[in-house]
């Protein structure tokens, strides 16, 4: 069992998963905040500019160097997933609201160091999970 779950091969960045999957991750990390005085915040990447409604194949390569960026800029410890045509969200496990903002500026960074296209606008929401009583 073991070795069937294990990763074998050991890459930086963030653990991407599926949006259906990210929901049952989601669940387990506010079960685990239960009981935990770890902090964790929920990044949400969004991206708009022209065009960005239609799929296009543009807009998909625009949205693969978002979700580079976002693998770079994670470590190892947080949850990515794309979650639609534009959107990316993101678990910041074990991180405060200023490290959150920082690891947001740096994907938004990196993400416009990648893309040079001023047509698209990339902009974050970012919210503390809460611990349930």
């Amino acid at each position: 069992l073991m070795d069937s779950v294990s990763e074998k091969v050991h890459r930086q960045g963030s653990y991407q998963v599926k949006s259906d999957d990210f929901a049952n991750i989601y669940k387990f990390v506010m079960r685990g905040l239960e009981r935990s005085s770890k902090r964790v915040q929920v990044l949400l990447m969004t991206l708009s500019g022209c065009g960005i409604e239609s799929q296009t194949d543009y807009n998909s390569k625009v949205m693969s160097t978002l979700a580079s960026a976002v693998q770079v800029c994670l470590r190892r410890g947080d949850i990515s997933s794309v979650c639609s045509k534009n959107q990316i969200v993101i678990l910041l496990m074990d991180a405060d609201d200023d490290g959150g903002h920082l690891v947001a500026n740096r994907i938004v960074s990196n993400f416009y160091g990648e893309c040079d296209d001023g047509d698209y606008e990339l902009q974050y929401d970012i919210r503390e999970l809460s611990r349930v009583c």
